[in-house]
């Protein structure tokens, strides 16, 4: 961080370059481990007094930003907000080496300055992003963070504005969601009785795959953390998503035609749009780490579970994600490896 005295320029360094940028424009901003290419929607200067964060554009949470790491104490918290309408991520795995495509969200919020209570600031230059907005400059940016065929079906009609030709996962009978993780479960632990603990396990269909390492009890079941099954080596997937935060049993659901002063049942409706171009959700491939409210457990019908590298090699093949077979080799072949990125927070990993 680096002190400076209060002005505008500096409270919000960014500021400048954002507010000359048209609604709709494609944006790239550039960190140490993350590139986001974001249709830009709009931009805020957010300030609050210490104690608070930003999250997103509707809520802040408590926060420990009253103090630096030196102790002196903060007098107000500027905070930068991105706004865009949808926002694709492209973020460096350190055990793979490569970036993986992902979408939690569609805005970016920066704690840039702090005011001090003698009315200097210090502004985090860490987080102060490079933003490029040439159309063409973005276009090679993303193309050196993916590979070709991921490029052409997903990134380059996300900035062109399009939809892309992927479908979700589901499965081929319309289940009750409860009765999807009952059946899935049950799969599963037939599918890995045999395995040992901690052996690789690939569970795949067309638009997903996971990969994990068996994690069994004392009973020697599958170990489960609440309903999500464990792993013993962190988690990795691949799955076709929606933009942003929407998962598809929110998506399948019917737009809610109240007005805003409507009482809205969220168990049946959604109140938002669905994110995408042109009226049709933008859906695509993702990677990452982890089950979350987006992938718990899985979302489709498995047609393979396996802890045969060779039979799952062929069959992801036949998949969406084909041209990612060298991080299934090196997850399969180093079950033992955790990195230490990846902190343990219970047993196993989930």
């Amino acid at each position: 961080m680096q002190a400076e005295k209060t002005t505008d320029q500096h409270l919000t360094p960014i500021c400048p370059i954002l507010k000359s940028i048209e609604e709709g424009a494609i944006i790239l901003l550039e960190f140490e481990n993350l590139s986001s290419v974001i249709k830009f929607e709009d931009y805020h200067i957010h300030e609050t007094r210490p104690g608070r964060s930003k999250i997103n554009r509707h809520y802040s949470v408590f926060s420990q930003n009253y103090k630096l790491p030196d102790g002196r104490k903060v007098k107000k918290v500027v905070t930068s907000c991105i706004y865009g309408t949808h926002r694709l991520d492209f973020r460096w795995d350190p055990e793979f080496k490569i970036h993986l495509p992902q979408s939690f969200d569609r805005d970016i919020i920066l704690e840039l300055a702090y005011v001090l209570e003698d009315g200097t600031i210090y502004v985090n230059q860490r987080l102060i992003p490079k933003i490029f907005l040439d159309n063409r400059i973005v276009q090679e940016k993303v193309k050196s963070l993916t590979r070709p065929s991921y490029f052409h079906k997903v990134a380059a009609p996300f900035i062109a504005g399009l939809t892309t030709r992927f479908h979700v996962p589901r499965w081929k009978k319309n289940l009750f969601h409860r009765t999807d993780l009952v059946k899935l479960h049950a799969m599963y632990e037939k599918a890995t009785g045999g395995l040992e603990h901690g052996s690789f396990v690939y569970v795949g269909c067309k638009e997903e795959v996971y990969l994990l390492c068996v994690a069994k009890g004392e009973d020697k079941k599958p170990y489960m953390q609440g309903t999500y099954l464990t792993s013993t080596k962190p988690i990795f997937y691949f799955s076709n998503n929606y933009l942003d935060f929407i998962s598809r049993p929110d998506a399948e659901k019917p737009k809610f035609k109240g007005t805003k002063n409507d009482l809205c049942n969220a168990a049946i409706y959604r109140n938002y749009d669905i994110p995408g171009f042109n009226g049709e959700p933008f859906i695509f491939p993702q990677m990452g780490r982890e089950q979350n409210c987006k992938n718990a457990i899985f979302i489709g019908e498995p047609e393979l579970i396996t802890g045969d590298l060779g039979e799952a090699l062929i069959h992801f093949q036949t998949t969406d994600f084909a041209e990612f077979p060298d991080i299934v080799e090196e997850y399969a072949s180093t079950s033992g490896f955790i990195h230490p990125s990846f902190e343990r927070r219970y047993e196993y990993f989930f």
